[in-house]
């Protein structure tokens, strides 16, 4: 191992990220206003041209910005965290939450758009509260928000690159800790689409943007038509994997106290404060067996696991190899270890639970930045890395 590099342990922002996400799905909160519904206009736009004819433009801003800044209220939070044992919220947005600037060109345009000027600080104000009770925020840019399908037209795709690019920015540049990444979503497959070769490249451009501002920002892109997943197959994320949870359950607003339906929550959020820092000890004391154990499964004293990881196998036969194989595991245990007793040491807000790696493949691409500046064999690193994970959540039963 190089002298002169050592992987920093996860941090906060990590563990936000990269966790097992399990919560709810705020809805329509930021794409829509407090007056919509089938009674008195049929979508935003007619709602916001009645309010500001009807009300004049400061005092429908001035209702629409209540509506944001109540979202959420404290005791709803801690019920969320304490109750419900949720992490992750998803949250929708779209153009028109991003401001007037980024409303040029669609029918919202002038009057409308002055409406949601202040729509994305309020996003930002709820991002903050959210991160202090230890909660993550997924933003969800929805491309067919609103009706108005930014997809339809070469001009309205730039624009939705452009929206996406800033909110990147705004997360990286601003510190936003709490977005534990960025989802562009579709609600709709009727609509009209560009040609499959103009909306593969700009799902390409789009990852380069993103990467380009902080390549550790994770990017989860959903079109729902099956057309989307034939333009581009390997787009689709683990979303479907854990996040889908965060889709079925939806936290509406405003909402009674204690109506909000999740599926049972994962049993590593169920742990007591002296339960997880019980199974931490444990994990510390029996780390040198359990590695002990892993190179003995590697000797094939021991059945090994995947097929993929079996064939890796033959990268760690040799001295370098097996040495490699070893550091990886002991990063791989020891990021496990972090993520999991990370609530209960104070490294993100304190909550009762642990936390586990929710997505493996997404952290050790998170880490090839890491074996890329060692001295390492990195195909017995990243088995190494793998095992380490896996053999920590065995041990500690999650």
């Amino acid at each position: 191992m190089s002298n002169l590099y050592c992987p920093l342990p996860p941090r906060d922002q990590d563990i936000f990220r990269f966790r097992r996400p399990y919560g709810v799905n705020l809805g329509s909160t930021f794409t829509q206003g407090p007056s919509l519904n089938q009674s008195t206009a049929p979508n935003e736009l007619e709602a916001l041209t009645s309010s500001i004819e009807t009300n004049r433009l400061k005092a429908t801003a001035s209702t629409w910005q209540s509506h944001w800044l109540s979202a959420l209220p404290n005791d709803e939070l801690l019920r969320l965290r304490d109750t419900c044992h949720c992490n992750t919220i998803q949250l929708a947005l779209g153009f028109l939450t991003l401001g007037p600037l980024f409303s040029q060109g669609t029918p919202f345009e002038g009057a409308p758009a002055q409406v949601y000027t202040r729509c994305w600080s309020a996003i930002k104000h709820l991002i903050e509260r959210c991160h202090a009770y230890g909660i993550g925020i997924l933003l969800n840019f929805n491309l067919t928000a609103n009706e108005v399908d930014l997809r339809s037209i070469p001009e309205r795709l730039a624009l939705a690159r452009d929206c996406i690019a800033f909110i990147a920015q705004e997360v990286t540049f601003h510190a936003l800790h709490g977005v534990v990444g960025l989802r562009v979503s579709t609600s709709s497959t009727e609509q009209s689409r560009p040609d499959p070769p103009t909306l593969r490249d700009w799902y390409k451009e789009i990852r380069m943007i993103v990467s380009a501002i902080d390549e550790f920002l994770p990017l989860y892109i959903s079109d729902e038509s099956p057309a989307g997943t034939e333009i581009f197959p390997d787009s689709e994320t683990p979303l479907h994997h854990h996040h889908h949870q965060l889709v079925q359950a939806d936290c509406g607003q405003p909402e009674p106290a204690g109506t909000t339906t999740l599926p049972p929550a994962p049993g590593h959020l169920l742990l007591s404060r002296d339960e997880v820092q019980t199974k931490a000890q444990q994990a510390r004391i029996e780390r040198p067996q359990l590695l002990r154990e892993a190179l003995a499964r590697l000797e094939g004293k021991e059945e090994v696991g995947e097929k993929r990881e079996r064939a890796k196998e033959k990268y760690c036969h040799s001295a370098a190899g097996r040495q490699s194989f070893v550091h990886g595991w002991d990063l791989g245990y020891s990021d496990a270890l972090r993520f999991f007793d990370a609530a209960v040491e104070g490294l993100v807000p304190q909550r009762a639970g642990a936390d586990k790696i929710g997505e493996v493949e997404l952290w050790v691409r998170r880490r090839a930045s890491d074996v890329a500046r060692l001295e390492e064999n990195h195909q017995a690193w990243e088995l190494g890395l793998r095992r380490g994970i896996a053999d920590f959540n065995r041990f500690v039963g999650i």
